[in-house]
């Protein structure tokens, strides 16, 4: 290469220097901007790779938040069988005990 440069300048002279400057400007950003797409490939891959490791952290967190929220929907609709349970049981009893102050006043007004 370097001779190639010397035989130019030989023959040419500063003109020949001239012409050929904008192919040896080429050829250096041509390799400086393989260099920048190898470090941005490299970036690429980096964040790649922290996306990967947030979203498998992500999923992680969603399958708790899930596990809990079934926890809690399960403990009310236990809360809400006992509940309505009890709530049977009160109207029969209450039920039972208007029956029963019906047929007593009943009783009285009989006599």
């Amino acid at each position: 290469m370097e001779e190639l440069i010397q035989l130019i300048a030989k023959t040419y002279g500063i003109v020949g220097m001239l012409l050929i400057a904008p192919l040896g400007a080429a050829i250096v950003l041509y390799l400086d901007h393989r260099k920048a797409q190898a470090i941005h490939k490299k970036e690429i891959d980096e964040w790649e790779a922290k996306l990967a490791k947030a979203q498998e952290q992500r999923v992680q967190d969603a399958q708790a938040i899930t596990t809990k929220l079934v926890e809690i929907v399960s403990e009310q609709t236990g809360l809400s069988k006992e509940t309505n349970m009890a709530l049977e049981r009160i109207n029969e009893v209450m039920t039972t005990l208007t029956q029963t102050l019906q047929q007593v006043l009943l009783g009285i007004n009989r006599k």
